[in-house]
């Protein structure tokens, strides 16, 4: 019976990690783009997004934000999966997912391939793995993690399809 529950706790765990990554990869290659875009100049758009003028738009919020809140996740699983603790490690593998991800937007023409988003992701990363230490401190066993990761995922799952419905009108 404990066997059986806990395949299907993993079964669970690893279904919701497969859904994040999908909806990962459907957000940030969404849409093509005539020509390509690249911008090296850290905290430019950021800056511009949090200027008097722009800081409360909605495309601001969703940017900078979404930018943070989508990579959140990968810093939890990233500590939850390996067995390789380090904060430093794990963040520089964030930074590297996410200027994979830039690279890739800018080569085949999906979005703008911008630093700050490297920025953005990376902290969002960062504060996820925050989250995971947060996490075994209150509970104290690893195993504990994995159990409350399991069963709050696919709220945040649910969470994240109606944030993405009503602020973008789509998915």
């Amino acid at each position: 019976m404990k066997k059986n529950r806990r395949a299907l706790q993993d079964f669970l765990l690893y279904s919701v990690f497969f859904i994040y990554w999908l909806i990962l990869i459907l957000v940030l290659f969404r849409g093509t783009r005539e020509n390509r875009v690249i911008k090296l100049i850290p905290f430019s758009t950021i800056r511009v997004f949090l200027s008097k003028e722009r800081i409360f738009h909605i495309f601001t919020i969703t940017n900078v934000l979404g930018n943070i809140a989508l990579f959140i996740p990968l810093g939890i699983y990233f500590m939850l999966f390996s067995k390789d603790k380090k904060i430093k490690k794990n963040v520089l593998w964030i930074c590297f997912i996410s200027t994979t991800v830039e690279i890739i937007q800018y080569v085949f023409k999906l979005g703008v391939g911008d630093i700050d988003d490297v920025i953005l992701n990376t902290l969002g990363g960062y504060l996820g793995i925050v989250i995971y230490q947060i996490l075994l401190s209150r509970l104290k066993e690893e195993n504990k993690v994995k159990q409350f990761i399991t069963y709050f995922a696919p709220i945040g799952i649910v969470m994240s399809f109606i944030v993405l419905y009503f602020l973008r009108g789509r998915f």
